[in-house]
């Protein structure tokens, strides 16, 4: 057995109150390859960034090397030997790819500047010796995806790493790169560094990791050898309960096709096609780069898909902006709760002005004393009357949400898109708000909920489509609908 070269005792981290992450205890050895496994916030960035030294406050111990530090910055751990690779690295488009391979690393935090050629030239061995080399010169703007991940793993070997995290770095590859991406990890392993792999991909993990931890609701839920169990047996670990099949859903009678999308293609899309029916809740689930929030944006108008023909109550449409959408009788509530919103408004303001902009009436619009008064009406419907003259950075999230809700009070919808609409609310406005979908629907409204939730999933939805990497995993119906179900689709 290699030597333990770090350990994590009783690793709590605590967000507005609330613990994401609770007595965690961990460890790594020298030249393993660990994987991190679990639902959508499970916790496993935030431990990661924990360990990274980017998340300045925690509790509990950690030792590195048998030594007790404390990771209170990236810069503090990198100079300890531990580098993370981010799922997304932040990048400068005007930048060389060896101005941000050397950028803030340690030469230059000593003031010691590389001379150009010289960085170029420690860039074209780097990058061949990873096996994918790129001109030093060339702008970081110019590259895809995939090839500013690895951009990202090059400038995190330049620090000399012990441990080297990769926070779900294989999401949005293409699938030569994900072979070549394991292909750098293994090879550092050889060299002695410890890797911890943060992954979706439960096959490749089973197949890559020496050990592999779960991670469920913030805790530790199993740390599993390679070969020891099944791969059903870590699923059943990341789901954590008794597998809860379909709930019975109150009778609704599904009429004609509202939405029919053909070979939709986006940044993250390629080729989606689905519909979906007048009454219906249909859910859409699977992993961050699964394109399931872009094509919320895409149907209401804040985003243009690259391809692809839309069908909106059997008419072939172009939904240009989110003015039309409205005009089209399509709800959208997103997932980040200040889009839409007036920060430094009150909140019986947000709501009027919502309202204005989603109201009419026989003339085409909506006078402001009118919206006015909804707004008053609706705040004391919602027992939120106590915070209408309050500005929204004096409110928590349930009113926000609440607002962004409430705009679509008294319209006829055709379609509302819900995009992780109970997303850090309290339970019992997360009762409420699944009440009201249901509601929706009874009323004849087509209902697509964009959520990771299993249990909304099983217990709301006629149907769930699984998207991953961009395309249709799966399609799941109501008599087949389960929690085990939808996680193999998304994981396998």
């Amino acid at each position: 057995m290699n030597r333990e070269i770090l350990r994590l005792q009783s690793i709590t981290q605590r967000l507005y109150g609330n613990k994401v992450l609770s007595n965690i205890y961990f460890n790594l050895f020298e030249g393993e390859i660990h994987g991190i496994i679990g639902n959508n916030g499970a916790g496993k960035s935030t431990l990661a960034r924990v360990i990274a030294g980017w998340q300045q406050e925690y509790e509990g111990v950690i030792f590195l090397e048998n030594q007790k530090v404390s990771l209170t910055s990236a810069e503090m751990a990198m100079n300890m030997g531990i580098a993370m690779v981010p799922q997304d690295p932040d990048t400068i488009s005007t930048m060389s790819i060896a101005e941000y391979i050397f950028t803030l690393r340690k030469e230059a935090s000593k003031r010691v500047l590389l001379r150009r050629r010289e960085m170029e030239g420690k860039t074209i061995k780097l990058l061949e010796g990873m096996g994918y080399p790129l001109p030093p010169g060339m702008a970081m703007g110019k590259l895809t995806r995939s090839q500013k991940k690895f951009m990202s793993i090059a400038k995190a070997l330049t620090y000399n790493p012990k441990i080297l995290i990769f926070d779900d770095t294989e999401i949005g590859m293409e699938p030569e790169d994900v072979n070549l991406f394991w292909g750098i990890i293994k090879k550092q392993c050889l060299n002695g560094i410890s890797c911890i792999v943060i992954s979706q991909n439960l096959p490749r993990l089973s197949e890559e990791c020496g050990r592999i931890t779960v991670l469920r609701g913030g805790r530790i839920a199993g740390t599993v050898k390679n070969g020891s169990c099944s791969e059903a047996h870590i699923m059943n670990l990341v789901l954590g309960t008794k597998d809860r099949e379909a709930g019975k859903i109150p009778e609704t009678h599904l009429g004609r096709e509202i939405l029919r999308l053909e070979d939709i293609r986006g940044i993250y899309l390629k080729k989606v096609s689905f519909s979906i029916a007048q009454g219906e809740i249909l859910g859409l689930t699977g992993a961050d780069d699964a394109g399931k929030e872009e094509l919320g944006d895409i149907l209401y108008g804040c985003k243009t898909c690259r391809s692809g023909n839309l069908y909106f109550c059997g008419q072939p449409v172009t939904v240009k902006d989110p003015q039309e959408a409205v005009r089209m009788g399509i709800g959208f509530v997103p997932e980040e709760r200040d889009r839409f919103l007036l920060e430094n408004q009150t909140v019986q303001d947000n709501l009027t002005f919502l309202q204005m902009q989603t109201a009419k009436n026989k003339f085409g619009y909506l006078k402001p004393s009118i919206a006015g008064y909804l707004a008053k009406d609706w705040c004391e419907k919602e027992n939120i009357s106590e915070f209408a003259k309050n500005t929204l950075n004096e409110v928590g999230g349930n009113v926000r949400q609440k607002l962004l809700l409430g705009r679509w009070q008294d319209k006829t919808l055709k379609l509302l898109l819900l995009n992780h609409p109970t997303n850090g609310m309290e339970q019992k406005e997360r009762r409420k708000t699944l009440e009201r979908i249901l509601e929706y629907s009874k009323s004849g409204t087509a209902v697509l909920l964009i959520t990771n939730d299993l249990q909304e999933l099983v217990s709301l939805c006629h149907r769930v489509i699984v998207l991953k990497k961009g395309e249709i995993s799966g399609e799941l119906y109501k008599e087949e609908l389960s929690e085990m179900a939808v996680t193999k689709l998304k994981l396998m």
